[in-house]
């Protein structure tokens, strides 16, 4: 499913490959890190950038719903 996806908000998956013990997953590169990260760094955020967050997070799950 995440290999047909095209969506800004959502890490596209290109190959996923594996052997007799692991998985691997080939996805494009993204900038920015991840949300987790950005979230330990910063420890608050103002309305307006939580807001521009989960923005984003709902707009990836309208697309995929």
């Amino acid at each position: 499913m995440l290999s047909k996806t095209d969506h800004p908000h959502i890490v596209r998956v290109i190959e996923m490959l594996e052997d007799d013990v692991n998985y691997y997953i080939v996805s494009e590169i993204i900038r920015g890190g991840e949300l987790y990260d950005h979230i330990i760094k910063h420890k608050m955020f103002t309305e307006n950038q939580s807001a521009y967050f989960i923005k984003q997070i709902l707009l990836s799950l309208n697309y995929m719903h």
